[in-house]
């Protein structure tokens, strides 16, 4: 919420623009920090008690003054980072690429809004739980239709949503479904099936990227060393390599083509079960991740804490463009060899 205008139910002086302001977590009652501290708790306990929350307290004071700051349940202390985003509702940080507000739940992107372009969502803990899993539901809603403060393994659904970034709302409702099912996955993930390395990379689940990159290499390299005994047998009995290329069998090209083969299968079968078990794995990586993070921002502010997931999780989309442009550059750069080792030898 944006606090801008009301008073501090401690030293009665009004919210300004910037203030570092702090929520109590009974009533939603915002004060500055210092006083809350002073005060060593909330400045309208008496009401806890009676069960009023700040909001009932106040309805009857002036409107709140229009600003482009708040706070809600975090500081108001501006953390400035190209990784977050306020929300425009209640002033919580985001991931800058968030769709909906892992507080409130509003739509923090207009355009990425659900079915027939509406926001469903606006009001601070409007949640919904589905006892049936709709895809469409779980896809264009906040959290996937979970609780956010429940587990996905070891982290929160909002811990979870925080760190992934870009299409949060997609893998929450795929990690919903293995949660669902006793941790088994059943969903399959096309994008590690097709791209493999170059997949989690982008994810920066670093630990399987690296091994399946070299499964990679290895799985093309006879590939090149057959197109180069191939090419080397129809320059030995052609002055002129003739269009199309002709068939040639020799025990050597054989021998190469038949491990190419099994290379190739190999590298099916990895790229299959990539695809089977790609969002387990993204999610036990997530897990790992998040118990760190965790760790190390033991008694920092919850703004520096959440700004450090979206910061160190998201996706790494420079590294995985570059990657990209070595493996294009490599394979002309091996084509190339090739050719030049031919010409030399021949």
């Amino acid at each position: 919420m944006n606090y801008i205008g009301y008073d501090c139910p401690v030293c009665g002086k009004p919210f300004a623009q910037g203030e570092d302001i702090v929520v109590c977590p009974v009533c939603g009652a915002p004060h500055h920090r210092e006083c809350y501290k002073q005060k060593g708790g909330c400045g309208l306990e008496e009401n806890h008690a009676k069960g009023i929350a700040w909001e009932d307290h106040v309805k009857n004071q002036a409107p709140r003054q229009q600003s482009t700051q708040g706070s809600g349940n975090y500081s108001s202390n501006s953390y400035q980072s190209s990784n977050v985003q306020r929300c425009p509702s209640c002033g919580s940080v985001n991931p800058a690429d968030g769709i909906f507000c892992q507080v409130c739940g509003t739509m923090m992107q207009r355009r990425n809004a659900g079915f027939g372009g509406a926001a469903p969502f606006q009001q601070q803990g409007r949640y919904q739980q589905q006892q049936q899993y709709d895809p469409g539901y779980t896809t264009f809603s906040p959290y996937a239709g979970m609780n956010p403060e429940d587990k996905l393994g070891e982290a929160t659904v909002r811990e979870v949503s925080t760190y992934v970034g870009p299409a949060s709302h997609f893998y929450l409702s795929r990690f919903r479904l293995s949660v669902k099912n006793n941790n088994r996955n059943m969903s399959f993930c096309w994008s590690g099936f097709l791209f493999g390395p170059l997949y989690f990379f982008y994810r920066k689940v670093y630990r399987v990227a690296i091994p399946l990159l070299i499964l990679f290499l290895f799985s093309i390299l006879p590939s090149f060393v057959y197109s180069y005994e191939y090419l080397r047998e129809a320059m030995l009995q052609y002055t002129s390599l003739p269009f199309p290329l002709p068939t040639i069998e020799t025990p050597a090209l054989q021998q190469l083509a038949t491990i190419s083969n099994f290379a190739q299968f190999g590298g099916l079968i990895v790229s299959a079960i990539m695809g089977f078990t790609g969002h387990k794995i993204y999610l036990n990586d997530i897990n790992r991740k998040i118990a760190k993070i965790k760790a190390r921002c033991q008694g920092v502010s919850t703004d520096e804490y959440i700004s450090t997931l979206a910061r160190e999780g998201g996706v790494s989309t420079v590294l995985t463009a570059v990657l990209v442009g070595v493996l294009v550059l490599g394979y002309f750069a091996a084509s190339m060899a090739i050719a030049v080792i031919l010409q030399v030898n021949l």
